[in-house]
């Protein structure tokens, strides 16, 4: 009779961790990747860093999406 519950509890604590190791993996799987909330700048011109003997007419930057042009003052 001892050793029948003995190898119950084992059984139990072994169904347990089993349990928490799905449920680890579900929260994992649920939790949402890395974002970005600001689009990247890809490009500009002028280059960065570079030395220009006068201001520029027209300076383009290029970025990773289209900027919304209620959220931008430029």
């Amino acid at each position: 009779m001892v050793v029948h519950a003995q190898a119950c509890c084992v059984t139990l604590r072994g169904r347990r961790v089993l349990a928490g190791l799905v449920l680890a993996c579900l929260l994992g799987l649920l939790t949402p990747g890395a974002v970005s909330a600001h689009a990247l700048l890809i490009s500009s011109n002028p280059q960065a860093g570079q030395t220009l003997g006068t201001g520029p007419g027209v300076v383009v930057l290029e970025f990773s999406e289209p900027l919304n042009p209620r959220l931008s003052s430029a």
